[in-house]
């Protein structure tokens, strides 16, 4: 949405002000298909990531308030995509919405199938994460992001 204003010609203040404004309407949420990263950052120890990997644990985080928080531990890639999907729709309407993976296309285009009733598919793209978010959350991972109405 700052981009678009940019492009419209919005000036520095007015896009700043923007942002400011739905700042509190933005929405993200992620599913960790590995906790191998997790462990690296030293939030976990290793005893707990081989046991979760073992159990096939799929943590799902939300970013509340610019902090990171854990929404639910759910055992299967399928059940916590599942899980994510139904946590982005519970939200309600969103203005922008946009899927964000990495490197995990096929998984991203479930997640856009689930969200497709609730938001209009044409208007849901799908992006590959960057390297930051690459490195935080590891190889596997999808996340919904969007700005409420």
């Amino acid at each position: 949405m700052a981009a678009q204003a940019a492009q419209e010609g919005h000036t520095l203040e007015g896009v700043v002000s923007l942002v400011q404004a739905i700042r509190p309407r933005v929405r993200a949420a992620a599913m960790l298909d590995s906790l191998e990263h997790v462990r690296r950052s030293g939030r976990i120890n290793r005893v707990t990531a081989l046991m979760g990997t073992a159990l096939k644990v799929k943590p799902l985080l939300q970013i509340v308030a610019g902090e990171v928080e854990a929404m639910a531990t759910v055992r299967t890639r399928s059940k916590a995509l599942r899980r994510l999907v139904e946590f982005t729709a519970a939200q309600g309407a969103f203005k922008e919405l946009c899927v964000v993976h990495a490197d995990a296309e096929e998984a991203a285009q479930e997640v856009v199938e689930g969200l497709s009733t609730v938001h209009p598919r044409e208007r849901l793209p799908v992006c590959q994460a960057g390297a930051a978010i690459t490195t935080h959350l590891g190889l596997g991972a999808v996340g919904v992001c969007g700005v409420l109405v």
